[in-house]
């Protein structure tokens, strides 16, 4: 009977963030698919149209928004199945290159930066449209208590340590809080109000080359700065080349030392405010509201495409 239901639910028209099992609790699965289909229901206004399950389902004229690992791990079969089913498919990569031979099942690729949708509108054939959703910040954020916040500047990286410059002096300047992308916890999230400037320097690597601006979205939720390289376009495309806290040119050691004592000695100067007006312009844009209207635009679009 369970199984029955289950099936009335995923016919016709409803809307499914697709995860594959294996990978249900990964950060790119949380918020490119639970904590998304969330932001969908609430812009929506129809909480039993939209669903966050996984592909196990027997979808039937739907439109299924694959995540990441659900691409990667779902076979050709899979997907022909899905395909002849009259389900229209939705791609959301997030930062990774979509497979070449699985692209022939996407409607819709969905791109979560302003340099991935351009990438993907100059490669991908003319058949697949493509439609720009931002980014969205954790939600959880709105749990913490930010009733007390530091009274000087104090410097933390939230992330993986390999995809940061760092070394032993910068690290004594720096907190390091890291952030486990394949097991939740909330543990970096309790952190977050201590800080009032995110150093997001990045290390080149070629493993994901469509990054969008997340760690900036989050320090602009956060009410903070971010320090970042003036070479991520991502990010410029964001705060703009006047934004008091860019690295400018070649990275090194010294460079961020300078930068992070500069950026102490302007603590709640009128730059350091600057900066954070930009930062509260950002946070705007990517509040959960903006985020809802993209993926109203994207349901649109996937509609025009046909019925569903």
């Amino acid at each position: 009977m369970l199984r029955f239901f289950k099936r009335l639910r995923t016919y016709r028209s409803s809307i499914h963030f697709i995860y594959a099992e294996p990978y249900r609790y990964y950060g790119s699965t949380v918020m490119g698919g639970q904590q998304l289909s969330e932001i969908a229901q609430k812009a929506l206004a129809q909480s039993d149209r939209v669903h966050f399950t996984s592909a196990d389902n027997h979808f039937k004229h739907c439109i299924l928004v694959l995540t990441k690992w659900a691409i990667l791990s779902l076979g050709h079969k899979q997907l022909r199945r899905l395909k002849k089913r009259h389900n229209r498919l939705i791609f959301n990569a997030h930062d990774v290159v979509i497979p070449a031979d699985k692209l022939k099942y996407a409607d819709v690729v969905m791109a979560v930066s302003d340099i991935t949708y351009k990438n993907y509108k100059k490669k991908l054939p003319p058949s697949i449209k493509t439609v720009l959703v931002d980014h969205n910040v954790d939600p959880r954020l709105k749990t913490l208590d930010w009733s007390k916040r530091p009274n000087r500047m104090h410097a933390g990286y939230f992330g993986e340590t390999t995809n940061t410059f760092l070394t032993p002096k910068i690290a004594k300047k720096v907190d390091i809080i890291p952030v486990d992308t394949v097991n939740q916890n909330d543990y970096w999230l309790k952190e977050l109000p201590k800080y009032n400037l995110h150093y997001a320097i990045r290390r080149t690597r070629d493993v994901y080359p469509n990054k969008s601006f997340l760690k900036g979205f989050t320090a602009a939720y956060c009410g903070a700065n971010i320090l970042i390289q003036d070479s991520e376009k991502e990010a410029i495309r964001w705060l703009g080349k006047d934004y008091p806290y860019l690295l400018r040119g070649k990275v090194t050691e010294k460079k961020i030392l300078e930068m992070l004592e500069y950026v102490k000695n302007s603590f709640g100067s009128e730059e350091w405010e600057r900066g954070l007006e930009i930062m509260r312009g950002i946070k705007e844009k990517t509040s959960e509201e903006a985020i809802g209207k993209q993926l109203v635009e994207l349901f649109t679009e996937v509609g025009r495409g046909g019925s569903v």
